[in-house]
């Protein structure tokens, strides 16, 4: 093995059976595609071993080129270095490349023989989704004067046609990827309910796609799409139906169960409150809106936990998920391919049910009203369905619903009752049937 100098420091080990070119660093450059094939996969890797260990490969171009086919990254960082010179193999031109230009003049960059031994070149750090993405764009500005800036289905019309444009171009994307991708970058439309309903671009989700940190396999196009969707019809107000089958399966959960798990970690937040330094119980100083937030935390988390067991009793193979970032419902239903098809929303107060329920968003769909007193000794429960008309305003920002629309649309009461006082609908928390000291023992 030789030691072949490149300048700055950087060392080529040459293997004596290879039948290299020096040349200058500046007689090659990076062709233009790689930039696209790279997207979301960040720097190269082989940085490090480069510098200390020298370049094993040469890098490859095609005779009378001066485009990278194979190397790409690996110039990169020798130009990084300081490197003056690259050993370079010559490859041979393809016999259709040949027909479609003299092979004494530069390569079409963007002939499908090129574009297959750079995909296959780069085979090496596997290419994202989004990067054949972003080189199927490039390859319709390039051949055929399509904008990147505009949806593909502009120009060429229908799914037909894209699908029919993808096999021919050779990019290893499936068309359910591209639509996936487009819609995030541009909207899209999806029936709903016996609707068309329009989704406006999800920007932040189609760069996320281009994102290092994230997993290739746990975020793909896929994904951030039935996110994009999931996200519309929460937001949008649009209901998830009422159906026998949901019904059956939130009025089978053992509510009192949740309850008493509620109440029992209430109690030890409060017991274990009192201060190591100071003769002082910080949860008894709370203001009511922190209390409620730490019980309503809890009762998300100890009702999908219900949930998931229910479900295993009834054999179902949906699951359920406490939702997170701000997700509009509390709890989402989803089927084995983890598509969302219902949720449940947990709505809690504190010895206040005379002024209802409140809510900055009306929700429609099936909600879970619990309402309790400051010492957590009394509950009441019950399941129902709602409108999003239900919600009536309540002041300039929030909307709510009282016992009146709650005894009228309840699906199940599971604690206390609800019941007319002097002509007036009402709500009566009642105390456990057991409580923790009964457990204790």
């Amino acid at each position: 093995m030789q030691k072949i100098s490149l300048g700055g420091g950087v060392f080529f080990n040459c293997n004596s059976n290879t039948n290299y070119t020096l040349l200058p660093i500046e007689s090659v450059v990076v062709i233009p595609l790689n930039e696209s094939l790279r997207v979301g996969r960040g720097s190269p890797s082989f940085y490090s071993s480069i510098k200390q260990d020298g370049l094993d490969e040469p890098l490859k171009v095609y005779k009378n080129s001066k485009y990278i086919i194979s190397g790409n990254g690996r110039y990169e960082v020798l130009t990084d270095l300081g490197a003056t010179h690259v050993p370079v193999i010559y490859i041979e031109r393809t016999e259709e490349m040949n027909k479609s230009f003299d092979e004494q003049n530069e390569i079409d960059l963007w002939h499908p023989d090129v574009k297959d031994a750079l995909t296959t070149a780069n085979m090496r750090d596997p290419v994202k989704t989004i990067g054949y993405y972003t080189l199927l764009r490039k390859w319709m500005l390039n051949k055929e004067g399509y904008s990147f800036e505009q949806p593909a289905i502009d120009f060429l019309g229908n799914k037909k046609s894209i699908e029919t444009y993808i096999k021919q171009s050779k990019i290893a994307i499936s068309y359910a990827d591209f639509e996936a991708i487009e819609g995030l970058r541009f909207g899209c439309k999806i029936r709903f309910e016996g609707k068309t309903h329009h989704v406006s671009p999800r920007v932040e989700l189609y760069d996320d796609l281009s994102n290092t940190d994230k997993n290739r396999e746990e975020f793909t196009p896929k994904k951030a799409r039935k996110a994009q969707l999931d996200d519309y019809k929460e937001q949008s107000g649009v209901n998830y139906p009422k159906n026998a089958e949901m019904a059956n399966l939130f009025t089978s959960m053992d509510i009192n169960k949740v309850l008493l798990e509620v109440q029992e970690k209430f109690l030890d937040v409060q017991n274990s409150s009192n201060g190591n330094r100071y003769d002082i119980n910080w949860f008894n100083s709370l203001e009511p809106a922190a209390v409620s937030n730490i019980v309503h935390s809890m009762v998300v988390s100890f009702t999908t936990a219900e949930l998931k067991n229910t479900l295993k009793k009834l054999n179902s193979n949906y699951t359920a998920e406490a939702s997170i970032n701000q997700s509009t419902y509390d709890i989402h239903i989803k089927n084995a391919k983890g598509n969302l098809i219902n949720t449940l929303e947990i709505k809690t107060t504190c010895d206040s049910s005379k002024n209802g329920w409140t809510t900055k968003t009306k929700k429609g769909g099936y909600a879970l009203f619990i309402e309790y007193n400051r010492e957590n000794t009394h509950y009441f429960a019950a399941l129902a369905y709602l409108e999003n008309l239900d919600w009536k305003k309540a002041g300039p920002y929030n909307s709510n619903i009282k016992a009146e629309k709650l005894n009228e649309r309840a699906l199940k009461v599971y604690q206390g009752e609800i019941h007319l006082n002097n002509s007036k609908w009402v709500v009566a928390p009642k105390k456990l049937e057991q409580t923790k000291i009964a457990l204790a023992a």
